[in-house]
């Protein structure tokens, strides 16, 4: 099956992308989060643990085979940049998985990605 990050029939509560290496994930309102990596698979966790920090929220998830996964989201005021286009995005994305730390910035429902002109 084929996804898309901006498929607008799949209500999130995150989105995120990184480069270098390039990902992507999307954490449903549902609680099923979808990761990818360039090259890889998608991914599919379930029943994330939301945990509210002061400058934004944590998910922790566990599948039964073992593969973990921790996502971080953090308001940043101003915005965060991708590294690769004038695009703002309202938050920075930090990811854990398989033991690898993946930096990015990511978006909510409710929050619009801005052009930096």
């Amino acid at each position: 099956s084929h996804w898309l990050l901006d498929d607008p029939a799949m209500p999130f509560a995150l989105a995120g992308v990184g480069t270098e290496p390039f990902w992507h994930l999307r954490v449903l309102e549902n609680g099923f989060v979808f990761f990818s990596a360039l090259g890889e698979p998608v991914q599919l966790f379930a029943s994330p643990v939301k945990e509210t920090l002061a400058d934004g929220f944590r998910y922790v998830l566990k599948r039964p085979d073992g593969a973990a996964l921790e996502i971080t989201a953090q308001w940043v005021a101003g915005g965060v940049g991708d590294g690769m286009s004038d695009n703002l995005y309202p938050c920075r994305v930090t990811v854990g998985i398989n033991g690898k730390t993946l930096k990015g910035s990511g978006f909510t429902q409710t929050e619009k990605v801005r052009k930096n002109i």
